[in-house]
């Protein structure tokens, strides 16, 4: 639902996830170097985040997603929205079983939980799509036009609309009103 500017957020999540994730496997060790020399727990924590080949390969993984999503989504194309979130989950989570078996990606999940992770992320994709982007695909028109120095097409597809319907009411026992002169 994003620009590719939205790398950006998500590199950041997940550079804290995996802060987050190392001071929660690592905890004890931390505060008892915490007590002595507390500079050194710091410096532990940035080297062993910021050196860690699995965040970079997965900050890839969700910028190459991000993107691909993107272009999917800008395609002139119906159901343009629900292509693109089918072909992103697909993409992420090939790339990160890839991933899982060139690099050794075990601290992040394990084969069936990427998987179940990836299926339920392109559920929810589609429940957010359902959602936001409802749009009726079998009214679509396609129209095109110019002007001096441009051709124009044109494919416009409606929003879905609920039309309230109208209501009358018809009174059964209504008083007359006696008209004055």
């Amino acid at each position: 639902m994003s620009r590719p500017v939205s790398i950006i957020s998500v590199a950041f999540g997940t550079v804290m996830y995996f802060l987050m994730n190392y001071i929660f496997v690592n905890g004890e060790e931390l505060v008892e170097i915490c007590a002595t020399e507390g500079m050194t727990a710091i410096s532990m924590i940035v080297n062993a985040v910021f050196k860690s080949r699995t965040m970079i390969f997965v900050i890839m993984v969700f910028a190459v997603t991000i993107i691909i999503v993107y272009c999917v989504r800008r395609l002139s194309i119906d159901h343009a929205f629900v292509i693109a979130v089918g072909t992103g989950g697909i993409v992420q989570v090939i790339t990160i079983l890839v991933g899982h078996l060139l690099i050794g990606m075990s601290e992040i999940a394990t084969v069936p939980f990427l998987v179940i992770g990836g299926i339920v992320s392109v559920l929810l994709g589609y429940l957010l799509q359902f959602l936001i982007y409802s749009v009726d695909y079998t009214r679509t028109e396609r129209t095109q036009f110019e002007d001096d120095e441009y051709y124009y097409y044109v494919k416009a597809v409606p929003k879905v609309k609920v039309v309230a319907p109208e209501v009358r009411v018809k009174r059964i026992n209504a008083r007359k009103v006696k008209k004055r002169r």
